[in-house]
């Protein structure tokens, strides 16, 4: 895993200040440069409040019932963005995981896991829900593009669902029974409040252009320079 150290990158504007020469005729007297703005953080890092940052997705059938889960997520917030949530096993206390996203990786380490008893939502049909919550902190060293450097914490909910089959007359709910695939689903949702380090791309896009050199213009000269 890439261990990128991000920082505040800050940019100092300096003023130049123009000498004159002699000339035997008129010359334009050279504009008094302004004074230089103030050090500004760079657009690219500079600390934002906290912001809420959705995750959501679902998939059916054979995919639901795969060893890995693979679930397309669509991100809403300050970052809009899509990504892709796996799963390489039971989640676990202080496990790393990246949520990797096309706008960049958002790592995190968990911090608590909880799944409930089966819920049985149909004693004919035997329909039950598996849920599996998750909470986790933002590790934004490990975060990569407009999540480096990010802190924060969220909230993650796995949620899976089938009709179950029968044994001995009953629904059977336990971990090993499989589900029709026609029944099967799997969704992820979570809410993660950040404290983004990056500018989100449509902030980026909407900044201010640079501010004008503080240099004056470059002076005139007429007719002959005295040597």
């Amino acid at each position: 895993m890439n261990r990128t150290l991000t920082g505040i990158i800050t940019t100092t504007l300096t003023a130049a200040a123009l000498a004159g020469c002699g000339s035997t005729h008129s010359q334009h007297p050279a504009a008094t440069p302004s004074p230089a703005p103030p050090a500004k953080a760079s657009a690219s890092r500079v600390t934002k409040a906290s912001v809420t940052e959705y995750a959501s997705g679902a998939i059916s059938g054979n995919t639901a019932l795969a060893g890995h889960l693979s679930i397309p997520l669509d991100w809403t917030g300050p970052v809009a963005t899509s990504g892709v949530f796996t799963t390489t096993g039971g989640p676990r206390k202080g496990e790393h995981h990246v949520f990797v996203t096309a706008a960049g990786d958002l790592a995190a380490v968990i911090t608590s896991v909880t799944g409930r008893k089966p819920d049985l939502l149909s004693q004919s049909t035997c329909a039950t829900v598996y849920t599996t919550t998750v909470q986790y902190t933002v590790d934004g060293i490990d975060s990569t593009r407009v999540f480096a450097g990010a802190s924060g914490h969220g909230t993650a909910t796995v949620t899976f669902q089938g009709d179950m089959p029968k044994k001995n007359g009953a629904c059977d709910t336990a971990s090993s029974a499989t589900p029709p695939a026609a029944t099967a689903t799997a969704e992820f949702a979570s809410t993660t409040t950040l404290r983004l380090a990056s500018k989100t791309p449509a902030q980026a896009q909407a900044s201010p252009a640079p501010a004008p050199s503080a240099t004056g213009p470059t002076p005139t000269t007429t007719g002959t320079t005295a040597g």
